[in-house]
């Protein structure tokens, strides 16, 4: 959290983590993250929030993710982003917004959760679901 010198950062185990919440919210130098383990997580909240040199993602289990509110806020840098599964979100609201993203695509989206551009904080994105 807040570290504006932070650039790239080393794979490090994450195997048991849980919550990455905030991780990286304020990282505003921040240009690639690697592909950690997150199939155990279940939060993550703001995660790059306010990463606006962030140029990539990798594509992270989210399977059993079930908040991703502000995840990508403001990484006005970031065209796009991989297939994330969400089946376990119940919170997704400005997931994208002040990004460049124009399309996203979401697999096993929850009957329960609605998902609209207004919603994602972008409303001028299009949404697909596989």
């Amino acid at each position: 959290y807040y570290c504006p010198k932070l650039i790239t950062v080393p794979l490090f185990n994450t195997q048991n983590v849980t919550d990455m919440g905030s991780m990286f919210n304020y990282c505003t130098n921040l240009t690639t993250v690697p592909l950690f383990n997150t199939s155990k997580v279940i939060n993550m909240n703001n995660m790059f929030y306010y990463c606006p040199k962030l140029i990539t993602v990798p594509l992270f289990n989210t399977q059993n993710v079930t908040n991703m509110n502000g995840m990508f806020y403001v990484c006005s840098n970031l065209t796009e982003l991989p297939i994330f599964d969400i089946r376990s979100v119940t919170n997704i609201k400005d997931m994208i917004t002040g990004t460049q993203i124009t399309k996203i695509t979401f697999k096993n989206k929850p009957a329960n959760l609605e998902i609209t551009p207004e919603i994602l904080g972008k409303p001028d994105v299009q949404i697909t679901f596989i």
